[in-house]
């Protein structure tokens, strides 16, 4: 009984070790082919796709857009304005109500402590 456990687990380790190869094989002669079509001019070099992306902003525009609210907040925590800090107090009270009503109606779990 055993013996044959271990014959099937040895077949079926043995069939997906020979799997990966063919595959390693297969993508390695795919990438051949793309290659030669390449050097033919048959085939766009895809590596422009690449620098394009890279050379794209809207990473950045997206990050400031997420850092102004801690620029603000950082300004009425070190600022002496007693303008700003009501502004800041007013906002956190916002947020915590905010937070109250979004854990009433279960979306965050009742652990979930935000300052």
């Amino acid at each position: 009984m055993w013996l044959s456990a271990i014959k099937l687990a040895l077949n079926a380790g043995s069939k997906i070790y020979a799997n990966k190869q063919r595959t390693k094989m297969a993508m390695s002669d795919a990438q051949l082919m793309h290659a030669e079509k390449q050097a033919r001019g048959e085939e766009a070099y895809q590596g422009k796709l690449l620098e394009a992306r890279q050379n794209d902003y809207k990473d950045e525009v997206v990050l400031g857009i997420l850092t102004l609210p801690i620029l603000v907040l950082a300004y009425g925590v070190w600022s002496d304005d007693p303008a700003a800090m009501e502004k800041l107090k007013c906002s956190l009270n916002i947020s915590k109500r905010f937070r109250a009503g979004l854990q009433i109606y279960g979306f965050l779990s009742a652990r979930v402590f935000l300052v």
